[in-house]
């Protein structure tokens, strides 16, 4: 197989580039930047509200909605994220929870001048007496967000490039039996379904399937990582976070 079926070059954002992008003053580059950061963050934040602050579901889209016209758009905080300072996601979790505290700062007051708050101080601990980790939900909805969108891309690539069947043979082998918790499918099975010479190879082509992936995986990392080391970090963590939480 060819090094131009491997290379996903329909995909050229560079590192960190999209974070740049979203804290730029350029209205059409921010937006478009800042729409595609926010879909894939979006669930992540939910999540945390929801399952490490204790937030009710129903007030939740109001408060995320308010850090995103108060801090990310008017604000402008993505112009203060810095790569050097350490993972964008931790920086976005950490605006997020300075933002909430803000907000049942001023509910309380609120509350005690006679209006409705938003939400109860007591609605909002730091974390629920099980998580070791406050950011756990969090961490794990994003590292299955990056894995979610890897997969979009690659099948997307796989159909631009004409090669459904390396989307057939990773998504049969890994995606499918993951999602359904059923067997994983053999070899044998791939190469009579794809009507190949034999079970071997059927085995080098999930090869360059799982190849594929990985670079795929690399590249989105790579647009809200730093250096070619911090990619090798969070692609490890992710890795962890999604094996330990199956």
């Amino acid at each position: 197989m060819s090094s131009d079926v491997l290379d996903p070059a329909r995909f050229p954002l560079t590192q960190w580039s999209l974070v740049g992008r979203a804290g730029q003053v350029s209205r059409e580059d921010r937006r478009e930047a800042l729409g595609t950061l926010l879909r894939r963050y979006m669930p992540a934040l939910r999540a945390h509200l929801v399952l490490a602050k204790r937030i009710s579901p129903h007030r939740v889209d109001d408060l995320v909605q308010g850090f995103v016209t108060d801090k990310i758009i008017e604000q402008n905080l993505l112009a203060k994220a810095e790569q050097a300072r350490g993972k964008f996601r931790s920086f976005l979790l950490a605006a997020l929870d300075h933002y909430l505290v803000g907000q049942i700062r001023h509910d309380t007051a609120q509350k005690r001048g006679g209006s409705a708050p938003l939400l109860n101080i007591s609605e909002a601990p730091e974390a629920s007496s099980g998580d070791s980790d406050p950011s756990l939900h969090f961490t794990l909805m994003w590292a299955r967000q990056v894995v979610e969108e890897a997969q979009r891309r690659m099948e997307a690539h796989c159909g631009q490039i004409n090669r459904p069947d390396l989307w057939l043979c990773f998504s049969e082998r890994l995606i499918k039996p993951a999602a359904d918790n059923t067997p994983t499918v053999g070899h044998e099975q791939i190469a009579d379904a794809l009507k190949l010479s034999s079970p071997k190879a059927a085995s080098n082509l999930f090869v360059s399937a799982k190849r594929l992936f990985k670079r795929i995986l690399r590249q989105v990392v790579g647009e809200y990582a730093g250096s070619e080391l911090q990619i090798d970090e969070e692609i490890d963590d992710l890795m962890r976070i999604l094996s330990q939480h199956r």
